[in-house]
């Protein structure tokens, strides 16, 4: 969880600081909200026997970035704006 709240919170940081173009800062943003990805499974389950934990992970993470994408975008738009 923290990569969807930390990460998006010292962009946003980072961008009222520096002032990048909109399209800049947008992508900044967006890549740094969106949750990890899926390929960790895949790596998990060479390495790992306990790979149900990081798919619950990676799951419970992707329903939180349904909540948190269109707000960090909302912030984000009421800063460079």
């Amino acid at each position: 969880m923290a990569k969807l709240i930390v990460l998006p919170l010292l962009g946003l940081w980072l961008i009222r600081g520096l002032r990048p173009p909109y399209l800049i800062g947008l992508l900044v943003i967006l890549e740094l909200a969106v949750p990890s990805a899926n390929s960790l499974v895949v790596i998990s389950r060479r390495y790992c026997p306990e790979d149900k934990i990081i798919s619950q992970g990676i799951f419970f993470s992707h329903i939180a970035s349904l909540i948190t994408i269109p707000l960090f975008l909302a912030i984000f738009n009421l800063i460079a704006l």
